[in-house]
């Protein structure tokens, strides 16, 4: 079997997108998705690659590259995140994946473009034999709030699954008392569209908090507020009227996720307190946060008591070793809402 990779067109190719993905990939593949994700981005159209069966001419595989603006060393340059790479089930083996792979990577290369992605294990295979190895790992933590569910699990009798939950929920608040203090910081949901104070936000913290997409209102009110399948809330600190930091969520069950933060240095743990009380009034189990394990937020997350699950490894690029060493010596700044696979 001969395979050859095109680019494809994202207006003619569109809906064989979206049908392709359906099939191998995610169930989320709809038509609305796709007109968010790969043609209504703030820093433009996405590219597409396509790998098909050169005597057939069925297509076998997808690699998908969104293009973001990134603050890095005080400067915006261009960048892109890497997603929606999948194989047919019957296509699926290490030989197409990394043809495809190197195609995807080749069409995005300039002189200053950085990308990234965050692989599954099969993808970190394709990586390791384009000598491509990943250099940053990103970390789960959880911070467990109420244990009446698991409880119920282990002991079914409820009258003792909920005298232990009470005794356990009650420590767990204890805990958590030396963690509060007053602040003068206000929280309140961003309720309507952000507006220029967040741009103003990213532009006076730019790389500062690490290498990092650039925040601006009209990016966070595509990302997050026209999401197409996911509600997330913007929950602001503002000190005297003037916004300082802002966290993105969403609730999962009786999880809530931090799928985004951003602001002043100083207002990181008050932040985070913010969100931990809204989850505590909503009665969730759980606060997670996926971040950067040498970031240095991390530390914030570990002093209030989050505790580390698994973590997963993230792909920077390209693979020049000056650049990699100026990205490590400013750090990276990358969650779970910077993910697009």
């Amino acid at each position: 079997m001969t395979i050859s990779v095109h680019s494809a067109n994202i207006d003619a190719d569109g809906q064989l997108i979206v049908d392709f993905l359906a099939r191998n990939h995610t169930t989320d593949s709809t038509r609305e998705r796709f007109d968010w994700l790969y043609r209504n981005g703030p820093a433009g159209p996405a590219r597409v690659w396509m790998s098909r069966d050169s005597e057939t001419q069925d297509i076998i595989g997808m690699a998908a590259a969104f293009p973001r603006c990134i603050y890095k060393d005080g400067v915006e340059v261009e960048g892109w995140v890497l997603g929606d790479f999948c194989i047919a089930t019957q296509y699926r083996s290490l030989g197409p994946a990394v043809q495809l792979q190197r195609a995807c990577l080749m069409g995005i290369e300039s002189a200053h473009a950085l990308n990234f992605d965050f692989p599954s294990a099969t993808m970190v295979a394709v990586y390791r034999r384009l000598q491509i190895l990943p250099r940053l790992r990103l970390i789960r933590l959880a911070k467990p709030l109420r244990v009446d569910a698991k409880i119920s699990a282990v002991i079914k009798h409820p009258h003792a699954a909920h005298i232990l939950s009470a005794m356990i929920n009650t420590g767990l608040a204890i805990r958590d008392l030396a963690l509060e203090r007053k602040s003068r910081l206000k929280a309140s949901f961003q309720l309507e569209t952000c507006g220029e104070e967040f741009s103003a936000l990213a532009r006076a913290i730019g790389s500062t908090a690490g290498t990092c997409v650039q925040r601006s209102a009209e990016y966070l009110n595509w990302r997050y507020q026209k999401h197409p399948y996911r509600q997330y809330e913007i929950v602001t600190l503002r000190d005297q009227g003037t916004l300082v930091a802002y966290a993105v969520i969403y609730q999962d069950g009786k999880h809530v996720s931090l799928a985004d933060m951003f602001g002043d240095e100083t207002a990181i743990p008050d932040l985070v307190r913010s969100v931990l009380s809204l989850a505590k009034e909503r009665k969730m189990d759980s606060v997670t946060v996926g971040i950067i394990e040498n970031h240095r937020w991390h530390k914030e997350f570990l002093n209030m008591a989050f505790l580390p699950r698994e973590s997963f490894p993230v792909i920077i690029g390209p693979p020049d070793d000056e650049i990699q060493r100026k990205s490590a010596v400013s750090g990276w700044l990358l969650m779970n809402g910077d993910r697009e696979s």
